[in-house]
């Protein structure tokens, strides 16, 4: 009895490994697909950077409640871009903005991908606040050191 109860156990660990290099294979993605999947990241930080934006300039139907949870939003979105940034993803394979030094640099564009994650969690907490002009003091943060800190170095204008 022993010996079935490891058999059936060594097969069901067997199956599960065979799921999860079965899922790993449909993940992996060519260069070009990378390419795509990190662009539509970038879009939809920049479009929670626009709705804030208005929220910052008295336009659009934002409240600091979904100003906060658009930032959290972005601070989930910032600790994915460095996996979407495998090597043989930069400008000279596809269509993209990745200069080559992302990968001559990698410590310093996971910083900038950390410091982006950083100041979005310091936005979700100053909206918590409900405090306007702290929210826009950090919004303007988020964009300069945030965003700003990863364009101005690893993106091709």
């Amino acid at each position: 009895m022993r010996n079935r109860n490891n058999f059936i156990f060594a097969s069901l660990m067997a199956a599960g490994i065979a799921v999860a290099l079965g899922s790993i294979a449909v993940v992996a993605a060519t260069p070009a697909e990378t390419i795509k999947q990190r662009q539509a990241l970038m879009k939809e930080l920049g479009g929670n950077m626009k709705a804030m934006y208005g929220f910052t300039q008295g336009q659009g139907g934002e409240t600091v409640a979904d100003i906060a949870k658009r930032a959290e939003v972005m601070k989930g979105l910032a600790a994915q871009i460095p996996g979407l940034f495998p090597p043989g993803t930069s400008r000279y394979v596809a269509k993209s903005s990745a200069k080559p030094e992302i990968w001559e640099n990698w410590a310093a564009f996971e910083a900038a991908a950390n410091s982006l994650a950083d100041q979005a969690g310091k936005m979700a907490e100053v909206a918590a606040g409900g405090d306007n002009a702290a929210i826009a003091t950090q919004f303007e943060q988020l964009g300069s050191i945030g965003c700003g800190g990863c364009h101005s170095k690893f993106r091709e204008k």
